[in-house]
């Protein structure tokens, strides 16, 4: 079965290369003297790792086409099930038909299952993430690439104690426009804006109550609008008023976050085209402020004052094998590693913080939603001004 279905995906990706492999042979053209030894060794690798390609695909096809024939005809005399009443099937045919449906293809079957493909202008609504740096105007960066929303579970039998934590951020799309008409021109313009109302917690609570619990919960909304045509090419803004407390409803504190992101695929900023089956990454740039008046600390190490936090934060985000086909299932677009670092200064006491964390990550699923991550943090959270040097294996899920 293993190698029927690398057949039957050998013949889709022949349909998609053709092209490519044409076009790449338009590039060796007389103009590919202009350029310069690198961008021509650059060319030529690529013509030579296509062709490679090409020709294994195109065997592939044949071997498929030789199968299908021999199928064909086992089950070209027709018998009739005396129970169903429907003609028997051969065991490629069921196979293949299996295989069809599973994998959402519509050809080669009479039952044709078509996915209802997301509209890119006006995608999904409801968004299950780590944080506010995952949801890029809600609806760029895809639930399969985001870190996700995480939960953790610790029993000391020691102390008589339980720990759970938990950490993430739900967001509900009330409005939104992505798909804006072009104006003329080469002056930045307003390409898109979202309106969504959010929920996010961090941190653990434990049972019993304990004094050295720490955690954050909280509410707002966050107003994005992104203007393209400059450099980076998409610049998002954002404006995020708050309310904070704690998993036990005790601190009070008000603020407002500033964000602001940038976007261009081109320099995997952000988010990138998969042209490497290998390899896939990208990095995320966020610059930020935020001003908070706390009024009760909680379970947090914030202090009865107010903060002036100006910053930022850096991620980076690696993916094995996103689309390699010669690669086991088992292995292939599940595998990922995720580095962050941020820094902050508070403008009104002088105080500096930074925190580092580093994630692997392993999709359980094949849509990449759920996984198991492995992750290790270093530095004070500026959320709650604990200091954390901490390894957590955790359960998370995006959408």
């Amino acid at each position: 079965m293993r190698y029927f279905a690398y057949i039957c995906i050998g013949l889709l990706s022949i349909f998609a290369i053709g092209p490519m492999r044409a076009s790449a042979q338009g590039v060796t053209s007389p103009a590919s003297s202009a350029l310069d030894p690198a961008d021509a060794a650059t060319l030529a690798s690529l013509k030579k790792d296509i062709d490679l390609r090409a020709a294994e695909l195109t065997q592939k096809k044949s071997q498929y086409e030789a199968l299908l024939k021999q199928a064909k005809a086992t089950v070209s005399k027709k018998v009739t099930s005396p129970s169903s009443g429907e003609p028997a099937k051969g065991m490629f045919e069921q196979y293949q038909k299996q295989y069809v449906r599973e994998g959402h293809y519509d050809w080669e079957t009479v039952e044709k299952v078509k996915p209802v493909k997301a509209d890119p202008c006006d995608p999904q609504r409801l968004f299950v993430r780590a944080d506010s740096l995952d949801n890029y105007l809600y609806g760029i960066t895809p639930s399969s690439k985001a870190k996700g929303a995480s939960v953790s579970y610790l029993n000391d039998e020691v102390a008589g104690t339980q720990n759970i934590g938990v950490n993430g951020m739900v967001s509900y799309v009330v409005a939104r426009s992505l798909c804006p008409q072009t104006p003329p021109g080469d002056a930045p313009f307003i390409s898109g804006y979202s309106i969504a109302p959010f929920v996010q917690g961090q941190g653990s609570i434990t049972i019993p109550q304990s004094k050295k619990e720490q955690s954050t919960a909280k509410v707002g909304f966050e107003a994005e609008v992104e203007v393209s045509r400059g450099f980076p090419l998409r610049q998002v803004f954002t404006i995020a008023p708050y309310y904070l407390s704690d998993y036990r409803g005790v601190a009070r504190v008000q603020g407002v976050n500033a964000y602001w992101d940038a976007y261009d695929s081109d320099l995997h900023l952000g988010g990138y085209i998969n042209t490497n089956p290998y390899l896939g990454w990208f990095v995320q740039v966020r610059g930020e402020a935020d001003v908070r008046d706390v009024q009760n600390v909680g379970f947090t190490d914030l202090d009865k004052a107010r903060y002036d936090w100006l910053g930022g934060t850096i991620r980076a985000s690696f993916f094995l094998f996103p689309s390699a086909m010669n690669v086991d299932p088992a292995l292939r677009n599940r595998i990922s590693f995720i580095g962050e670092a941020s820094w902050f200064d508070d403008l009104r006491s002088g105080r500096q913080i930074h925190k580092y964390v580093a994630t692997a990550k392993y999709n359980i699923s094949d849509s990449g939603n759920s996984s198991i991550q492995l992750e290790y943090t270093r530095g004070t959270d500026k959320e709650t001004l604990v200091y954390l040097n901490q390894v957590l294996v955790k359960l998370s899920y995006a959408y």
